[in-house]
């Protein structure tokens, strides 16, 4: 068993360095989106999108598919990193926070996310962003690279996710 503490003591600050981190998944394809934040401005941006295969998705709920989102993230960007999660399934969140699922197929994920964040020595903040605000919308639909609007003033890195936990990966 591993500690999978979370810091309570508050969300990072104004001068703070941390990972901003909004993961996101459909019956289709996963994604995510990492904004590298630096005394309160961003200053990169990288993302990823996987087409999820029919068969996977057959017999995996989108619960699940937003586990592997969240862990394919984390296995990308937590690594000594302070990292502020972003998630717009409440359950996921949920489970998260307990570090438990009875849902099967979950148990798997979970654990594993504890454990990345562990063994990087991440510091871990999780919220909810309502569904509309996701801005991992885009890099799970396959959208590349992109800068909604200017917003975010820097242009997006597509990165690949790391084939090993991911076997069935199609790159987008």
């Amino acid at each position: 068993s591993f500690d999978r503490t979370l810091r309570v003591e508050g969300l990072p600050g104004a001068d703070d360095t941390y990972n901003l981190i909004y993961t996101d998944a459909s019956e289709f394809a996963i994604g995510a989106l990492c904004l590298s934040v630096r005394r309160g401005r961003i200053v990169e941006a990288k993302a990823f999108g996987s087409a999820v295969p029919a068969a996977v998705a057959a017999k995996n709920k989108i619960f699940v598919l937003e586990l592997v989102a969240v862990q394919t993230a984390l296995a990308l960007w937590g690594a000594g990193a302070a990292c502020h999660l972003l998630v717009d399934n409440t359950g996921v969140l949920g489970t998260l926070l307990q570090g438990r699922t009875r849902l099967s197929g979950g148990e798997h994920h979970v654990h594993f996310i504890w454990k990345t964040v562990a063994l990087a020595r991440a510091a871990l903040w999780l919220s909810h962003v309502p569904s509309r605000l996701n801005l991992a919308d885009f890099p799970s639909r396959g959208e590349f690279p992109w800068d909604p609007a200017g917003l975010l003033g820097v242009w997006v890195q597509r990165e690949e996710a790391p084939r090993e936990f991911l076997p069935w990966l199609v790159q987008r």
